[in-house]
């Protein structure tokens, strides 16, 4: 798993005092003089990386709220280290020498260490309480730091070791999680959320047949979720789906590119589309612009530059699981969803729910007509793969379009020119 990405957040921690010194003789006969070598007292901090790679994405939502909305409940205790595993260990390797320093502590401490300076292999773990389901999240730590004498703090990476199961439902009373053998209580959140953090998986190794989920509505009415056949990953959440009645996890197939996430809308087609734009690392993102039928991005999109490619953009760039949705899939997609316009971190576009309650956010990043960006916040068109005559058919909403009701999807053409975005789905 790779380094996990929220929002930046560093948290102070300390450990208990410590003292590691190491002293070395002069060689000169009789020169008895100790020289202490150079030391630094220091306290540790983590910071959850923001940088582009895998993340606790966006993948279930429930109706009443998107999955970014449910998760910033939590991600504020995260941050604030409500939700953090409270204890640590962590392990020093001093690279020249071989020395290794071990030792245990809680974050809550104010205490420094006094190290020798010099390159340190430092790895670690946050140590949350529950065999299957904890009340806290779980972290790890790989790296190497330089310590010098201008030292005092040292940032350690964390990566998240722990996956976020979210009920948002309030009407669910109380949750129990049957490892195969025993039953664990649910975690209350607020007053509506019941929630658990796995560090490895929700059952026993040998009883996933016989594990699941066990939930009481407030009319005493009981629900089972069956687990012993759900993949989940570390580093990211599920908000359960109620309409279906799981966390609508689908396999990952073989060939389908890592980071590349998608989400099941529940449309009649069973057509499953991208949570991002071709070129954008996560929903927010605008992304790249292609002329129709091509690869590569370009400087300039004049109409007279336009090579006539006719490849399908998404199963060139992502891998063969993926294509350009047709007219017929953007039809769907309107017709079968609630579009509503939002803005999110900054972005304004449409977020897009199926039938199952599950969403999309399509931001409105305008298009390139020629070598620039035009009506970026106000509208978004994206290419389909169906030419119409001498063009090609699009997707287009926002709130500037002279013959569009602001914020309701429409399928127009347009000549084979200028740049386009690209929401690509699973074949």
């Amino acid at each position: 798993m790779k380094k996990i990405n929220f929002y930046a957040v560093t948290l102070l921690t300390s450990v208990m005092m410590l003292g590691f010194s190491a002293c070395s003789s002069d060689d000169v006969p009789g020169n008895e003089q100790l020289t202490q070598k150079d030391e630094a007292k220091v306290y540790f901090v983590y910071t959850l990386d923001t940088s582009a790679g895998t993340s606790m994405n966006q993948t279930r939502a429930k109706a009443a709220k998107t999955n970014a909305e449910v998760f910033d409940e939590f991600y504020t205790k995260i941050r604030s280290g409500e939700l953090v595993a409270p204890s640590y260990e962590l392990s020093l390797t001093e690279v020249n020498t071989g020395a290794s320093y071990s030792f245990k502590g809680n974050w809550k401490s104010h205490d420094l260490i006094t190290l020798n300076t010099g390159t340190y292999h430092i790895v670690g773990k946050t140590t949350a309480e529950g065999e299957n389901i904890q009340e806290k999240c779980s972290f790890i730590f790989d790296e190497v730091c330089d310590i010098d004498i201008t030292s005092s703090v040292v940032t350690l990476h964390a990566v998240y070791d722990s996956f976020l199961l979210i009920f948002n439902n309030s009407d669910v009373q109380s949750l129990q999680n049957n490892n195969g053998t025993s039953l664990a209580s649910f975690f209350t959140f607020g007053t509506s959320y019941k929630y658990a953090f796995v560090k490895d998986q929700l059952y026993l190794s040998d009883k996933k047949n016989d594990a699941y989920i066990l939930g009481k509505y407030t009319d005493e009415a009981e629900f089972k979720v069956f687990t012993g056949n759900l993949n989940f990953e570390k580093g990211k959440y599920y908000v359960y789906n109620s309409v279906s009645n799981s966390f609508d996890v689908p396999p990952m197939e073989e060939g389908n590119v890592p980071n590349h996430t998608y989400v099941d809308l529940g449309l009649p087609s069973g057509k499953k589309w991208a949570t991002t734009n071709i070129g954008a690392d996560t929903e927010y993102e605008y992304g790249l612009f292609f002329a129709w039928g091509e690869i590569n991005t370009k400087t300039d999109y004049n109409p007279s530059l336009y090579t006539g490619g006719s490849l399908d953009t998404a199963k060139e760039l992502w891998g063969n699981y993926w294509t350009v949705p047709s007219a017929s899939d953007f039809e769907e997609l309107m017709n079968q969803c609630t579009w509503t316009t939002t803005t999110r971190n900054g972005i304004k576009g449409s977020e897009v729910q199926g039938p199952n309650g599950n969403t999309i956010f399509l931001p409105w990043s305008g298009w390139i007509n020629s070598t620039s960006i035009i009506s970026r916040g106000s509208e978004g068109i994206y290419w389909s793969s169906t030419l119409d005559g001498d063009g090609a058919r699009e997707l287009r909403v926002g709130e500037a379009f002279w013959d569009q009701t602001p914020g309701i999807p429409w399928i127009g053409t347009d000549g084979l020119s200028g740049g386009r975005n690209i929401r690509p789905v699973l074949k």
